[in-house]
């Protein structure tokens, strides 16, 4: 868990999605895959020297495209980091040491312009693994995402079952 808690940034969610069918549908590639690397991406400074973002860029190999274009090559997943930048390169060390192996099911959305190439999570929620807190969750929420999902997938207690799920709700 601790890969997936150095990554939890709070807020509010750019893309809401009430259902998993409208996250599904809304996303630009959803798959099934693993984050094979972990490593310090982009640093973007801002109008002053204080202002400056970091991104860690975790590669991840899909297995099973469910929606959008089918993926060959290795997809680079941003994630903001959260901190001070000074902290960006010790961080992003720790967390490479803590990659998770299992399988992850992904929501992602393509951040195209002078971006191409590069992907982000559609949300807090757009990312399900099995982790020691539950068979099902959503690790880059405090509560899990079964709290927010669970009308839909309250009983599912493996990845797979949630795989299958989302399989089923990809149809316009």
């Amino acid at each position: 868990m601790a890969f997936w808690q150095a990554l939890r940034i709070g807020g509010d969610e750019v893309e809401g999605f009430t259902t998993l069918g409208a996250m599904t549908r809304a996303a630009d590639v959803v798959g099934v895959g693993r984050i094979v690397s972990f490593d310090l991406g982009r640093m973007i400074q801002g109008g002053t020297p204080e202002d400056i973002v970091g991104y860690g860029a975790a590669k991840l190999e899909l297995d099973e495209a469910i929606g959008g274009p089918a993926q060959v090559e290795p997809i680079t997943l941003e994630f903001l980091l959260p901190g001070h930048p000074d902290n960006y390169k010790a961080m992003v060390k720790d967390l490479q040491g803590s990659v998770p192996v299992g399988p992850v099911l992904v929501f992602l959305r393509h951040k195209g312009g002078n971006e191409a190439g590069l992907f982000r999570l559609v949300n807090s929620r757009g990312l399900w693994t099995s982790t020691p807190r539950s068979g099902v969750d959503a690790p880059l929420t405090e509560a899990g995402g079964v709290d927010f999902y669970g009308h839909e997938i309250g009983d599912f207690t493996e990845l797979d079952q949630l795989v299958a799920y989302v399989k089923s709700q990809s149809g316009p």
